[in-house]
């Protein structure tokens, strides 16, 4: 009997070695593995579309830039044949609730604007006012009125040197 003790005994002591190292590398596990980490929060997309036009003419201005700010959000494009423009952006977290447009086009002013979010596509129509023709200068003692200066034409012929050059017109006539 006492040699049966001894086994089992034995047998004990094994198994007892076993689930100390099963339960020691289960603790190992749980206490080294770094947790996992929060899902992102679902982010929602903000849609901006719009056109850009002459306040006057109410002509499309084309290749305007309009630049969306979002605060860590920035995107730009130029605006197409017909004045027009579209952004879809990733919003912030919170959900922005305004954007700040900025328009640039040549020979206008500068356009800077808030728009209000709303759910969805956001549409802006923009107008920009043209830039004022300089005015000349005028004497002292005369009316002021605004004089358009126009530009002056610059042209530039390079000759070669083996080339006679006639000022008649007779070369230009039919025959």
């Amino acid at each position: 009997m006492a040699d049966n003790q001894s086994k089992f005994g034995a047998l004990l002591t094994w198994a007892g070695g076993i689930a100390a190292t099963v339960i020691a590398a289960v603790l190992v596990y749980h206490f080294t593995t770094p947790p996992t980490p929060a899902p992102p929060p679902p982010s929602t997309q903000v849609g901006l579309n719009g056109f850009v036009e002459d306040d006057v003419t109410q002509k499309p201005v084309v290749d305007a830039i309009v630049t969306a700010d979002l605060g860590t959000k920035l995107a730009s494009q130029p605006t197409d044949s017909e004045g027009r423009y579209a952004f879809i952006m990733d919003s912030t977290t919170p959900p922005a609730q305004s954007i700040s447009v900025d328009v640039l086009a040549g020979g206008y002013e500068h356009y800077t604007a808030t728009v209000t979010l709303t759910g969805g596509d956001t549409f802006a129509g923009i107008q920009l006012q043209p830039v004022p023709a300089p005015v000349a200068p005028t004497q002292p003692g005369q009316p002021v009125a605004p004089v358009r200066i126009p530009p002056k034409p610059t042209l530039i012929l390079r000759i070669p040197k083996n080339y006679n050059i006639r000022t008649d017109t007779t070369a230009l006539k039919p025959k």
